[in-house]
């Protein structure tokens, strides 16, 4: 039973995704259009630009409504950065040479290749 609840959950999420992307290449497309035509008939007004920002915020609104305010919306959304926290804990721990991106690195664990390259600031035709 849950796995059909699961189930019609992501697909209305697929669903409601594909509805967002349709919105925004008909919305790209209708601007581009109105782009040309303001273009075209009057060049000296830009009036191209009131459909453009209340069609834009209303695109907006469905993108937030979707994803969420970059993507913290989702219930699952704290489930999967937990997870990958873990991994990547897990993976400091088991592998003792593991360099994460984010600490800082002490030199008695940088090989001979990587310090040479964090010691040189400078291109070699620089040097007098």
């Amino acid at each position: 039973m849950e796995d059909r609840k699961l189930i019609e959950k992501a697909k209305k999420k697929v669903q409601a995704k594909k509805d967002f992307f349709a919105h925004l290449m008909s919305f790209i497309g209708t601007m581009v259009f109105l782009f040309i035509v303001n273009l075209v008939t009057s060049p000296d007004f830009w009036w191209v630009l009131f459909p453009f920002a209340g069609w834009g915020l209303t695109v907006l609104g469905h993108y937030f409504s979707v994803f969420g305010f970059f993507g913290i919306k989702s219930e699952d959304w704290e489930e999967k950065e937990i997870a990958k926290e873990m991994d990547r804990l897990k993976q400091k721990e088991y592998d003792p040479n593991h360099i994460d991106k984010n600490e800082s690195i002490s030199e008695d664990r940088l090989e001979l290749k990587e310090r040479v390259q964090l010691r040189k600031n400078w291109e070699d035709d620089e040097l007098v």
